[in-house]
């Protein structure tokens, strides 16, 4: 699997990031596609890039959700305000909520740049923490190999 999904208990309100490519310059990176939908609304967005450095923190911070089953762990995307999700432990029986935010800027021909954003929230079962962080972990390589044989810009870093 080439994403991380992550479901609500009734399995209707979800996220997916899936690796495109990796950018392995001065800041490395990689980029992701977020799809998110919840009680009939939805987003996408295709250009979301994170930095890895965000991408271990949030990988740590999960890592110590699964193992004391409180706190909380976010992600944010390089691009301010372009994603940020967070998941939750809430009470003492370990249940979690799942909360992301997207946002794109829209230049309109009239009226300027116009900020386009869904927020949304859901339960998620606990149970699904190991293989949240298992997904999680395995987004740098994938988008390594995701974007492996295709061509660098001129002047770009290897």
């Amino acid at each position: 699997m080439s994403s991380v999904e992550i479901r609500s208990e009734d399995g209707h309100e979800w996220i997916r990031l899936r690796a495109e490519e990796a950018e392995h310059g001065q800041l490395p990176a990689i980029r992701v596609r977020v799809e998110a939908a919840a009680w009939g609304f939805a987003g996408a967005d295709d250009g979301v890039w994170l930095a890895r450095t965000a991408l271990e923190q949030f990988l740590a911070d999960l890592t110590t959700l699964e193992n004391h089953r409180r706190g909380t762990a976010a992600l944010g995307s390089m691009s301010p305000d372009g994603l940020r999700l967070t998941i939750e432990v809430v009470d003492r029986a370990g249940h979690l909520v799942v909360s992301v935010a997207l946002a794109k800027l829209k230049y309109l021909r009239s009226g300027g740049p116009r900020a386009q954003t869904i927020a949304i929230s859901f339960q998620a079962d606990p149970a699904d923490l190991p293989r949240i962080l298992q997904q999680v972990g395995a987004l740098p390589a994938l988008a390594d190999a995701r974007g492996a044989g295709r061509p660098r810009a001129a002047g770009s870093d290897s």
